[in-house]
């Protein structure tokens, strides 16, 4: 009887061990975007980039430029219809550009050259091939088209020919006003989070509302923001590469912020 009672005291203590180091991680961040049609030419951008972006302002400014012009060309009704809808594609599509341009590796490495008068920043990826799920433009523009995205034929040359490297076992499920990156380790999911309208002139931020010749704004300014949430899963929260995975995750939602170019 004694014996029966040690083993499973000891039992028990080794459960309550396994429930304090096996725990399970759910984190919250929020990003906002601001995009504008002008419904004149008509364009879908942000109107104003962030100097401090850097070349993710070079990359969406012309995403977003010829993006426009091939919905014009393929889509006519696109600025016509729900415009709403389609500033949000574009969003979720710009997701996706974050890690084909900025996130190509899971496993960046991050050089910096600094001189007399300037600094320099190199990244280079270090993930071998069996380090990866590969992720390329045919399959970014299939996740899209299941998902109902406008720009989901779009090809696009801001998109680099090589692969992106997600961590491995990385499934991507797109919905329409969502992405989701999950692997054993733990998940990323990107919302839409609706926001306000706003129909002034954006250039020079005054309350003038700037018709078109059948009396319609035209503009269509729209603040609204992405919902990221960060998980870690419970039963690899103790593996030798949950740490790497973790700061991979922390790394997307840092990035993610300067790529929208908040203000």
């Amino acid at each position: 009887m004694l014996a029966t009672a040690a083993l499973s005291g000891a039992a028990l203590l080794y459960l309550v061990q396994l429930g304090l180091e096996f725990r399970s991680t759910k984190d919250s961040d929020f990003v906002s975007v601001e995009l504008t049609i002008d419904r004149a030419k008509p364009v879908l951008r942000q109107w104003r980039y962030s100097h401090e972006s850097g070349r993710p302002s070079v990359w969406r400014l012309h995403y977003e430029e010829d993006a426009s012009k091939w919905l014009v060309q393929n889509a006519p009704t696109a600025f016509s219809g729900d415009r709403e809808q389609l500033t949000y594609d574009f969003a979720v599509a710009e997701i996706l550009l974050f890690f084909a341009r900025a996130q190509f590796d899971w496993q960046l490495a991050t050089t910096t050259f600094k001189g007399a008068t300037f600094r320099m920043d190199t990244i280079e990826p270090v993930s071998k091939k069996d380090e990866c799920t590969e992720f390329g433009p045919a399959e970014f523009a299939a996740a899209l088209k299941k998902a109902g995205n406008a720009l989901a034929d779009y090809k696009s040359l801001m998109f680099p020919s090589r692969p992106v490297c997600f961590p491995p076992d990385t499934a991507l499920i797109a919905s329409r006003n969502s992405l989701t990156l999950s692997n054993p380790f733990g998940s990323l999911q990107f919302t839409i989070v609706p926001g306000s309208l706003s129909q002034m002139e954006p250039e020079n931020r005054i309350a003038e509302v700037t018709t078109l010749e059948n009396g319609e704004p035209r503009f269509e300014g729209r603040l609204f923001g992405i919902r990221i949430v960060n998980r870690q899963t419970a039963l690899y929260s103790q593996h030798r590469d949950a740490a790497k995975q973790a700061a991979w995750r922390k790394r997307v939602i840092s990035g993610l912020h300067s790529w929208f170019g908040e203000q």
